[in-house]
């Protein structure tokens, strides 16, 4: 039978090494994967991890994907802090976000669908503008 232990004695370089081969074992496995769809995986994880940094563009746009898991992350710390146990915050965000879209496609009028406009003056007025 196998027991978990704690180390008796714990070195400062042991969390490094956990994290550093855990960071090499994701590339590969990654490489593994994009090279199994007929991707190039050198390419293809620079375009996923460097070239969202190489413009403003893309550091706002990777902050405005970010910011609502920064904001889970910082609730559910409060809550662990608290006692207070909750697993589904990724999912109760993408719960609410579902509907808000659905409802955001049902009422909002585009360019090509304007029939779907209760006030097509309004609308028209809008989009003249």
């Amino acid at each position: 039978m196998i027991f978990v232990e704690p180390r008796a004695v714990t070195r400062w370089y042991h969390e490094w090494v956990a994290v550093l081969v855990a960071l090499i074992l994701t590339l590969l496995t990654a490489s593994v994967l994009l090279a199994a769809i007929g991707l190039d995986p050198p390419s293809s994880l620079y375009r996923i991890f460097i070239k969202p940094l190489n413009s403003v563009y893309g550091i706002s746009e990777l902050l405005a994907k970010a910011t609502p898991l920064i904001t889970i992350g910082v609730a559910l710390a409060l809550g662990f802090r608290a006692g207070v146990w909750n697993i589904g915050a990724e999912g109760q965000l993408v719960m609410g976000g579902t509907p808000t879209g659905q409802m955001d496609q049902e009422t909002v009028p585009t360019t090509q669908d304007s029939s779907s406009c209760s006030n097509k003056a309004r609308y028209n007025k809008q989009i003249s503008l």
